[in-house]
């Protein structure tokens, strides 16, 4: 077996439609595959706020695997190491918050890729066995594989942009609407405001003509068609917390009609 071309999906290679994600906090392996199987490309864990663990992850991968789709994990502020545990579980994309200059997103590329590129320690037991190879074939496919993803959503980080868009090995950007609309000003959470949305359809745009990925959350489907027309490959569609509840507010107002 190969391990997927998921740069080349997301950044938009041969006119690829990209992928929606569902966005995980809470912990339940069953219902992490339900979503997959309900029209998600992928999974996206949120070990930063969420209630997920890393052996959660880990359960999630294996339920990922059995429909052929991808898991990607934002870690906890600053913790490379996780980032590095989840790939060896068989993550394959690593979103690191708060990334603001270039050295920052530098330590995510070493953390997440093999030398040369990177000082990612070698011992790929379980991802390995997962996707059907040897060690030293997933070492070869790893690298280019295994996508590192900086969030963009403080001042330094707007503000540093070209620079991080050139750090040799990263494969893209994740942009967090809410904490940006904050960084450029807005007394509390507002993503949809005018000056927020200006700014995420240029970072899309800078992303994708250096060739990179170009990643973003978004609170509804029409937050996510919008930033889809801005070049965004890779979306993160509400969470999972929200789409429970909504479906159950539907349905118990509904009932009680």
């Amino acid at each position: 077996m190969t391990l997927p071309d998921l740069k080349g999906r997301l950044a938009g290679a041969d006119g690829s439609p990209g992928a929606l994600s569902a966005w995980i906090s809470y912990p339940g392996p069953d219902y992490h595959e339900a979503l997959l199987r309900g029209g998600f490309d992928a999974v996206t864990f949120d070990l930063q706020h969420g209630l997920c663990t890393l052996a959660d992850v880990g359960e999630g991968v294996v339920r990922a695997r059995l429909v052929d789709k991808p898991v990607f994990v934002r870690v906890a502020i600053g913790d490379l190491s996780g980032a590095a545990r989840c790939i060896d579980f068989g993550a394959l994309g690593i979103i690191l918050p708060m990334i603001e200059t270039e050295e920052d997103a530098a330590r995510l590329v070493r953390a997440i890729k093999y030398p040369p590129l990177g000082q990612r320690s070698y011992g790929p037991t379980r991802v390995a066995q997962l996707n059907g190879m040897t060690g030293r074939d997933y070492f070869a496919a790893a690298n280019a594989a295994v996508l590192g993803l900086a969030m963009i959503e403080t001042p330094g980080a707007v503000d540093q942009l070209d620079a991080i868009l050139r750090v040799e090995g990263l494969d893209g950007i994740f942009v967090g609407p809410s904490d940006l609309s904050m960084a450029l000003g807005a007394a509390k959470p507002e993503p949809e405001n005018e000056r927020t949305e200006r700014v995420i359809e240029e970072i899309g745009a800078k992303a994708r003509a250096a060739g990179l990925v170009a990643g973003i959350y978004a609170l509804t489907p029409e937050a996510a068609r919008r930033y889809r027309g801005y070049g965004y490959g890779f979306v993160c569609l509400g969470s999972d917390a929200g789409l429970m509840l909504q479906a159950a507010t539907d349905a118990s107002r509904a009932a009680r009609l």
